[in-house]
């Protein structure tokens, strides 16, 4: 079936049913070249920190790098490698906050404006999406044995969608990315 797999991204492809699995397969884009987003941003070292620093930010290829101001590009004051980043999400409880998860810490960024926190967010789900999947292809392969449940909601009335709901299973090989443990994907098609 031709799909869209509905997950960080939305990503038209392939979907296949086996006997034994649920597998969907996807060409990726282009990379596009240069930044991806830049602007000014203000960071919280801590959320619970009543300080915090205005910063011009860069997001080029899978790296967000800062720095004192946009004169001092050349001079950043970190950078977060994108491959490293386990969650990206608006965090609600600070108005226009965006919370970054990697495997060394979590990084609180607010924006100015609502319209400017989903750029932001938006960009950096899609640089995670394709730093994490540095291929030119993706292919999930969900186990039927690891399916806790289908569902069918109806998430555009213009498309058929299913829901599936899965556990941690067996490895398929290097070449297949597995959906994390106790994920949820959504495929749709016309």
């Amino acid at each position: 079936f031709s799909c869209y797999m509905i997950r960080i991204v939305t990503l038209p492809g392939w979907m296949y049913i086996t006997n034994q699995h649920v597998c969907f397969y996807a060409s990726l884009p282009g990379k596009k070249k240069g930044p991806h987003k830049t602007g000014y941003l203000t960071k919280k070292n801590h959320v619970n920190s009543p300080r915090s620093f205005r910063y011009y930010f860069e997001l080029s290829g899978h790296v967000l790098s800062w720095y004192e101001s946009a004169e001092s590009k050349y001079l950043p004051l970190n950078s977060i490698d994108l491959v490293g980043v386990i969650r990206v999400d608006m965090y609600k409880p600070k108005k226009f906050g965006i919370r970054l998860q990697t495997d060394t810490g979590r990084y609180f960024l607010f924006a100015d404006s609502q319209v400017s926190q989903k750029e932001w967010f938006d960009e950096l789900r899609k640089g995670i999406f394709l730093a994490q999947n540095s291929g030119s292809s993706i292919r999930v392969a969900l186990p039927l044995a690891n399916v806790i449940a289908i569902e069918k909601p109806s998430v555009f009335q213009f498309a058929e969608n299913i829901k599936i709901s899965i556990s941690d299973g067996d490895d398929e090989g290097e070449d297949i990315k597995e959906v994390q443990h106790n994920s949820v994907i959504t495929l749709s098609w016309y």
